[in-house]
């Protein structure tokens, strides 16, 4: 016996007690290590997943271009090269007039010729958009496309599931881009939304018990073990207030996401970097609710209890009462007072953090604006509604992008520089208003891939809270799509307020 044990017994190499020593007393010397090594090694799942989605996403795109693209290419490489010329020629024009104001000499001729190239360029680029959508229709690319984006739609929606947390948030912002995404896109990942797993109530009294001291039972009057919502990064809980039995909210941070985000972010930086790196040409990158203090901490938020509907929710929004159109203008108002006036936004107005008598929900992302910043800021606009193409100039030129203010500005509305110019010329904002035609969609997007080198370079130099505020805007324009709002009440609210 002793024998057969012996002979089964496997070595131990010398290293291996000493390793197990320093384990044991690097995890006694700090507390949270297992959890942090947990968190990591959870972390590095979901970045395998990441990669794997990634390579069939690119995989299925490499295919389709060589199949699909080649034939559109050679079916419009004149269209796309007098295009070209034509841009290039309005850009010169544009620089030529900008270079004359700048040295005090304004010259009536320069700006003719800078307005005659850009409508020029942006008559012929609408035209092609318009053909290109034809051309598609007809050879059936365009149902084959619409099959290519609706597999990997569903792959980034499995993935953003799957991986939860910080991936759901980013598939939350791409959701909203509907002037940009293909249709698939923004419709498959709209589920995200709704789609969040939900804590354990362990996990939820520890985090409650770690950051205020003392378990749920033991703060509130009540507290519901079932959470009313759950998001990409917390999860709400109703509650009453001890004494007062005030109806309350409890936020409380999924446990482990502390841990969990920095590593996460990493991951998905390296994706980018390695999607930068294979397509070097393509791609760069007093509210209510009140605060009850006493009950908050970093990883805990409490807050008394609202309701109301969906700020996208038509049908809620008209059983109440209301125009849609005057929320969108509400809406809008109540963002730029944040911006222009108090310097303190909330920069996640996606539809599950608005409710309708205005509540905004979810006070995790907001930024403090220098007041420097919100001046130049408001000069900004002020010129973009106003299509005042110098004003814009020297705005851009103060957020470090000077020579590139048409971009900066067409980036900010999500119109072509001519509709902006176009905007000035007629006096009238609302030039700024999508045109909700395919072809319009498809021409932006096109603008977007065709400068998506620049953009890159436009996201790097501008001031950090300006990143903020473009996804602040992406939010708000979503929720004047989904209104139906007309007249471009973002443009014209932000022309009332930076006119202040």
């Amino acid at each position: 016996m002793s024998r057969r044990l012996s002979r089964s017994r496997l070595p131990v190499h010398p290293a291996v007690p000493l390793v197990a020593f320093g384990a044991g007393v690097l995890l006694a010397s700090d507390p949270e290590q297992p959890a942090r090594f947990t968190a990591y090694a959870a972390s590095a799942r979901r970045a395998v997943r990441l990669a794997g989605a990634c390579s069939l996403v690119a995989f299925d795109y490499s295919r389709a271009k060589r199949s699909l693209i080649a034939a559109e290419k050679a079916e419009f490489l004149d269209g796309d090269a007098a295009h070209w010329e034509l841009q290039v020629a309005s850009g010169k024009a544009e620089r030529l007039r900008a270079d004359a104001v700048r040295r005090g000499e304004p010259s009536a001729v320069l700006e003719e010729e800078a307005r005659r190239t850009r409508e020029e360029a942006a008559a012929y680029g609408e035209a092609l958009a318009g053909r290109r959508l034809e051309a598609g229709q007809r050879s059936g690319r365009a149902a084959a496309w619409d099959e290519v984006h609706e597999r990997n739609a569903a792959r980034l929606l499995a993935l953003c599931i799957a991986n939860g947390g910080v991936y759901v948030k980013l598939g939350q912002h791409a959701a909203q881009l509907d002037y940009l995404l293909p249709p698939q896109y923004t419709r498959t990942l709209h589920q995200l939304f709704e789609h969040n797993r939900a804590s354990s109530y362990e996990d939820v009294s520890r985090v409650i018990e770690e950051e205020l001291g003392a378990p749920p039972e033991a703060l509130f009057g009540s507290f519901e073990r079932a959470p009313i919502a759950s998001a990409s990064l917390a999860q709400v809980h109703r509650a009453t207030e001890h004494g007062t039995g005030a109806p309350l909210a409890v936020k409380v941070q999924h446990a482990g996401l502390r841990e969990e985000c920095a590593s996460d972010l990493q991951a998905v930086g390296l994706a980018v970097a390695a999607a930068e790196w294979l397509y070097p040409d393509d791609f760069r990158l007093g509210w209510t609710p009140a605060v009850v203090g006493a009950l908050t901490s970093a990883r805990v938020l409490t807050m008394t209890y609202e309701e109301g509907v969906s700020v996208t929710d038509v049908a809620g929004l008209r059983r109440l009462g209301l125009d849609p159109n005057e929320v969108s203008r509400l809406l809008c108002e109540a963002f730029n007072a944040m911006i222009f006036d108090g310097g303190f936004v909330h920069c996640d107005p996606h539809p599950g953090n608005v409710l309708v008598q205005l509540v905004l929900l979810d006070h995790g992302l907001y930024r403090d604006l220098p007041r420097a910043f919100a001046l130049t800021y408001s000069r900004l606009w002020h010129g973009v509604v106003l299509g005042d193409a110098d004003a814009i100039r020297e705005a851009a030129e103060e957020m470090g992008v000077g020579q590139y203010y048409p971009l900066l500005a067409a980036m900010l509305t999500a119109r072509p520089w001519t509709d902006i110019l176009r905007a000035g010329d007629t006096g009238d904002a609302r030039a700024l208003q999508e045109k909700g035609t395919a072809a319009d969609k498809k021409q932006i997007a096109g603008y977007a891939a065709q400068y998506a080198k620049h953009i890159g370079i436009v996201l790097d130099l501008v001031p950090r809270p300006l990143l903020l505020l473009f996804k602040t805007n992406d939010c708000l324009r979503h929720a004047e799509r989904q209104l139906g709002a007309a007249g471009g009440a973002l443009a014209v609210a932000r022309l009332r307020q930076a006119a202040r």
